[in-house]
Formats: C-alpha cells, structure tokens, sequence
C-alpha cells in the first residue's frame, strides 16, 4: 500500500491482494519506521467495518486510519472502478479528502520499484 498526503488530502494506493483482502473484510496495514525506536513511526492503514456507511479517515498517536464499509470494500473489488473518494469535515470548516485507489502497473519503472501485484495499467493496453 502506498500512502500519499498533500494538505488536506489522504491518497492510499492498493496492490490487488490488498483489494481482495477488503473486499474479504480484512484490514490492510502499513507501517513506515522513522527512527531508532518502535514509537519512531507511522502506522497508516485501512480497516473494514459493517457497521458505517460512509469512508472516513481517523488520527490517533502516531497513525492514520482509514474506514471502509464492508459493503463497498466488496462492490469495489468486483468492479472496475479505479478509486473510492471521500470528503469529510474538519471542526475548523475546511474538508480533507481521502481516497482509495487501485495501483496500476508503472509504465516507466524506476529502479527497485516492484509492481508485481498491481493492477494492469489500461494505458499500456491502448485504452488511453
């Protein structure tokens, strides 16, 4: 999974096991190490529930968590849609958005970059 933020924006990339294991209502996590200790670091990650409705985006102590109704966790890996976008209100008026997105292969890789589980990339197959 990768995990961009800009501002006010969440973007989390899925591999297709990390779709399916969704769709299958189980949560995906990821961790990035920053420092010397196991407090240096940032959790992020997506879990599942069958008891929302909407996607929404959570911060506690060192982690970012995303939730996703299992029912559109389902409905997003049968289908080919590419993301799942959300807007949620912050309590200052401003909106942060998150979305979901399927990651494609890469049409120019760069070195030690591994997409062997993403997604078939539609432009290489012409239909952009």
């Amino acid at each position: 999974m990768k995990l961009r933020i800009k501002d006010s924006s969440i973007r989390l990339r899925l591999t297709q096991t990390e779709v399916a294991s969704l769709a299958a209502g189980q949560d995906v996590h990821g961790l990035l190490k920053l420092g010397p200790t196991s407090r240096d670091c940032l959790a992020y990650g997506i879990t599942i529930s069958s008891t929302v409705d909407h996607i929404s985006a959570h911060c506690f102590t060192g982690s970012l968590l995303v939730t996703l109704p299992l029912p559109l966790a389902r409905k997003w890996h049968e289908s080919p849609t590419v993301g799942l976008q959300a807007t949620q209100s912050v309590d200052d008026g401003q909106e942060v958005t998150v979305l979901l997105e399927k990651d494609f292969t890469c049409l120019h890789r760069g070195p030690g970059e591994n997409d062997s589980d993403t997604f078939p990339n539609p432009a290489k197959a012409g239909a952009i």
